[in-house]
Formats: C-alpha cells, sequence, structure tokens
C-alpha cells in the first residue's frame, strides 16, 4: 500500500512538473507584457501662456497744406496796348511762314513714274546730259538822270504756267521711243551684258517740247544721258489743265534697258 502511495506521489509529482513548467512560462510572458502598462506616462506640461503686448502707436502726421498761391496783379489797362503793340510786327513772319508751309501742297501728288523697255541691237555712243535753263542775263546800268528812258522793243516772255500731273485733265503722251532707246543703248554696257535703268525728272512744255531734264538716278553710267538722248529725240503730246489749254508739267520717267540674247 505504501509503494502505491509513493508510486503515485511521483507520478503526481511528474505531472505537475508538466503543468508548472508552461505555467511559469505564461506568467513570465504575461509579467512582461503588463509591466510597460503599469509605468505612469510621462506627465505632458501645457503650453506656455502666450504673453500679448499692446503697445499706443501714434497716428500719422497730418500732410501739410498747399501753399496759398500768390495773387497775381492784374495788368494795368495801360499795359495792354503795350502789349498788343509788341505782337503786332510778328504778323508778318506768321504770314510768311504760312506761305512757306502753302508752298508744298501745290506741288505734285503721288505720280506713277512713265518708263518702258527695250531691247539694244545697236548704238551710238554715249552722251552728255544737258540740264535747262539758259543763261542768266546781267541787270541793265542805271541811266543817268535827265537822260530819256529808251523802253525796250521786245520784252522776255512769261514763263509757262507749271500745273502739277494731279491737277491736269490729260496727261502729257510719250511718242514711240522704243526704237530709239535701242540707238541710245550705250555700246560699252551692251558689250558687257549690262542691264538697268535710269530716272529723269522731265519738264513739257505747253508745245510738246521737252524743257529742262534732271538725272534723278542711274544704275549704270550713260544709262542717264542715253534715257535723257532718248526723250529729247521726238515732240511729246501736250499736257492740258482742266480748262483745255496746253500748259507745262514735270513728270517722272524711266528708261529700262534690257539685253535679251
Amino acid at each position: 500500500m505504501a509503494l502505491a502511495a509513493v508510486r503515485w506521489s511521483e507520478e503526481e509529482r511528474g505531472g505537475l512538473l508538466r503543468w508548472i513548467l508552461p505555467a511559469s512560462i505564461a506568467l513570465h510572458v504575461v509579467t512582461f507584457a503588463w509591466l510597460p502598462s503599469t509605468h505612469p506616462s510621462p506627465t505632458k506640461l501645457p503650453p506656455p501662456p502666450l504673453v500679448l503686448e499692446v503697445a499706443d502707436v501714434p497716428p500719422p502726421a497730418p500732410a501739410p497744406p498747399p501753399p496759398t498761391p500768390e495773387p497775381t496783379a492784374e495788368p494795368t489797362p495801360e499795359a495792354a496796348p503795350a502789349r498788343t503793340a509788341s505782337r503786332a510786327p510778328a504778323a508778318p513772319a506768321n504770314v510768311a511762314r504760312a506761305a512757306r508751309e502753302a508752298a508744298p501742297a501745290s506741288a505734285p501728288a503721288s505720280e506713277a513714274p512713265m518708263d518702258f523697255t527695250s531691247t539694244v541691237f545697236s548704238n551710238d555712243g554715249p552722251g552728255l546730259a544737258v540740264g535747262g535753263g539758259g543763261p542768266s542775263l546781267a541787270a541793265p546800268a542805271s541811266a543817268p538822270a535827265g537822260a530819256p528812258v529808251r523802253s525796250s522793243a521786245r520784252a522776255a516772255p512769261a514763263p509757262p504756267r507749271l500745273v502739277p500731273p494731279s491737277s491736269l485733265a490729260r496727261r502729257p503722251r510719250a511718242p514711240g521711243l522704243d526704237a530709239e532707246l535701242e540707238r541710245q543703248y550705250p555700246a560699252e554696257a551692251r558689250r558687257s551684258g549690262i542691264s538697268g535703268s535710269a530716272v529723269l525728272r522731265v519738264r513739257i512744255l505747253p508745245d510738246g517740247r521737252i524743257g529742262e531734264v534732271r538725272i534723278m538716278s542711274e544704275s549704270w553710267n550713260g544709262f542717264g544721258p542715253a534715257c535723257e538722248r532718248t526723250v529729247r529725240a521726238a515732240r511729246w503730246e501736250p499736257p492740258i489743265d482742266r480748262d483745255g489749254a496746253p500748259v507745262a508739267t514735270e513728270i517722272t520717267y524711266t528708261c529700262r534697258f534690257e539685253v535679251r540674247s
């Protein structure tokens, strides 16, 4: 009976050991898991209070008042005529200036330059440009006192009235000048195969003759005189004003020189 009790107690002891070991491990795990939660959390300090300081800001200084305008003395009645009299001599200058400003208005408006193009086959050599206008005449000497004054038997003709092309009823017409332009083509330019143009300012008289000619530009030295000789080679149809009378006018004329193979 005693042996049985001892054997039972050994078996019971072994069973207890089998249960105690896992229970001890579980207890330690629970204990370690519980320990962090037992520590009190650190006390959070409240934020420091905000301190506001109120300062009195002085208002801005007012703007200074505008200066009081000084009273101007009214002109006396005697000073007014003097001022008017001092400005009176300026009237002729204003009239002269107005006349100078009105002068360009009578200049011809935009006018299309007249031109023609021709092919060269022959040439008679370059020439010189001849400007219009005759030599100036010297003033006659004054007659001695008491001598009879002789009137000239023949007065100089008045210059023809010059009308801009924009005010003409019919502009001047050039005759057929193609063949003449071919003859006037400079030989050196033709041999070198040089083409170009020349621009003239031409005055056409009431009878269709050519008056003053000015060479405005030329692309090759010699095209300007050749163009002038071509323009002077024939008489033009005269310009007619709006009253139906022949008048003088000035036009821009262009000659184009082209070498064709």
